[in-house]
């Protein structure tokens, strides 16, 4: 039993890499949690640390939450990934609007010693505040990370500041924002966050593009956001894609011919592979 346990973990750790299978993968990990008992102390902690990064990114919060509490409590050395688990678990709570967990969290997470945590917590400080509408603090403040943070958080944060511009119909904001494209994008790679990111990314700037009728540049970056959502499989965002287009083409009175409806048509459903 041993030796078909560490099988299992091996396997998982290897499969759990290709983006296209990431749900399959998920779902052959949780067997393993059939096994665990004849696994060591570190590689419990292996896997359920692993099992919670992926849990979160298939937007498995709970499941996300679970895997990580049960490791943290496994895992007394501190380390990296411990801390990442640690902030996917508070971006878990996040999703699931528990934002009084998440500052509870965050006091903790801000005592690991790694480069990365301080400036991790500040942004996710600040778009706890954009969650909960306080945009008059959230604003600010994204701005602010914007211009200092490292390029793996900046591409996060100009979603999360697009979304806002949006929804208060500061276009001029969003303009500007939209400008930076090169440099936001140039060093970004395609892990499941980022496609999940770009996907929200070419997601708002469809929805700003058809509003000031660009519509063949709006048709193409929702049909590119189709595109990056195909490469991990999400339905939900696709599907969210989807009604945002729609509401913006209803919204605007826009009539599209059937080149650009069959563009839209062959990235949501993938017909082209």
């Amino acid at each position: 039993m041993n030796y078909i346990a560490k099988g299992l973990l091996q396997k998982y750790l290897i499969e759990r890499a290709d983006f296209k299978r990431i749900d399959q993968s998920f779902q052959q990990g949780l067997e393993i949690a059939h096994y665990t008992d004849f696994l060591t102390n570190e590689e419990n902690v292996i896997y359920h640390f692993r099992m919670a990064l992926h849990a979160y990114a298939t937007k498995k919060y709970r499941e996300c939450i679970e895997f990580a509490e049960n490791g943290l409590v496994l895992e007394r050395m501190q380390s990296e990934l411990k801390a990442r688990v640690h902030l996917s678990l508070i971006h878990s709570y996040s999703a699931l609007k528990n934002y009084d967990k998440v500052e509870e969290l965050l006091d903790i997470f801000e005592k690991y010693e790694y480069d990365f945590v301080y400036e991790a917590a500040n942004i996710t400080r600040a778009i706890t505040k954009a969650r909960k509408g306080e945009y008059d603090i959230a604003i600010p403040q994204l701005e602010y990370h914007l211009e200092k943070c490292s390029q793996q958080n900046r591409l996060h944060i100009v979603d999360e500041l697009l979304e806002i511009y949006l929804k208060i119909d500061n276009l001029d904001a969003c303009s500007k924002l939209l400008e930076r494209e090169n440099e936001i994008m140039s060093t970004c790679p395609d892990s499941p966050n980022a496609c999940r990111a770009k996907g929200k990314y070419y997601r708002h700037k469809g929805h700003y593009q058809l509003t000031i009728g660009l519509i063949d540049e709006g048709v193409k970056s929702f049909a590119r956001s189709l595109q990056y959502l195909n490469k991990i499989n999400a339905f939900e965002e696709k599907d969210a894609c989807m009604c945002e287009f729609f509401y913006c083409l209803t919204k605007n009175s826009i009539i599209l011919n059937k080149e650009f409806m069959d563009i839209i048509y062959i990235m949501a459903y993938n017909v082209n592979e």
